[in-house]
């Protein structure tokens, strides 16, 4: 079982606010944070797909370049089948780890949010 949280594919007026607020000291200092410290807490974090090299703009030695390869942001947690996912154990952990992914969430919404372009426009 995995809960994620995040946004897994960006539109492509998305990953320029999300790239343009990674690239930017401030808040892309503030969510390397956030991802190393999901990263230390056992998340995984992922994207949808993600650029063998840097994006065109960027410096390939850029210190978030690893955040600026990416086509999204997610964090997730799995667990191997367990009798516990049968119980209401299972909404307790998911809920935790949801809970967990609230800060990153947080940040993707104030620096992303939602894509405004038309749904056959964003890729």
């Amino acid at each position: 079982m995995m809960a994620a949280a995040g946004y897994y594919v960006m539109a492509r007026d998305q990953l320029q606010r999300f790239r343009a607020a990674v690239d930017a000291d401030g808040t892309g200092e503030e969510v390397v944070t956030l991802v190393d410290e999901l990263a230390a807490a056992g998340y995984q974090i992922a994207a949808h797909d993600e650029l063998k090299t840097a994006p065109r703009g960027f410096a390939r030695d850029h210190p978030r370049i690893a955040l600026l390869r990416r086509g999204g942001s997610m964090a997730s947690r799995s667990w191997p089948i367990a009798p516990w996912m049968h119980t209401v154990a299972a909404v307790d952990k998911v809920g935790e780890a949801w809970a967990g992914t609230a800060a990153m969430c947080g940040w993707l919404d104030a620096h992303v949010g939602p894509s405004t372009m038309a749904p056959d426009e964003r890729h």
